[in-house]
């Protein structure tokens, strides 16, 4: 896994994680919340919507991605990406 280092540049973990994560929502939720709330955090940080969210790039902040190495933008854009699907969906998780 990469992380940024102090200097802006991506150095590697030794530690390896294996994330396995899905999301089941209602057509309501997801026609309304999700795909807005995702064209206006493309709009933001990219200028456009046509960005495709492929793991591999935004992991490795390769094209469109690079900006990540940036640590200030990097955090911005993942606090976006992550805490603010808290606020726009209520889930709740059933045994």
């Amino acid at each position: 896994m990469a992380t940024p280092a102090r200097n802006g540049q991506l150095r590697r973990s030794s530690r390896k994680t294996l994330v396995l994560a899905f999301c089941i929502f209602e057509k309501h939720g997801s026609a309304n919340i999700v795909t807005s709330y995702m064209h206006r955090l493309k709009f933001k940080h990219f200028g456009h919507d046509t960005v495709v969210m492929h793991e591999r790039e935004l992991r490795k902040a390769t094209r469109p991605f690079d900006f990540l190495l940036d640590p200030i933008r990097r955090a911005e854009f993942m606090t976006d990406l992550s805490s603010s699907w808290k606020s726009r969906l209520s889930c709740s998780w059933q045994p």
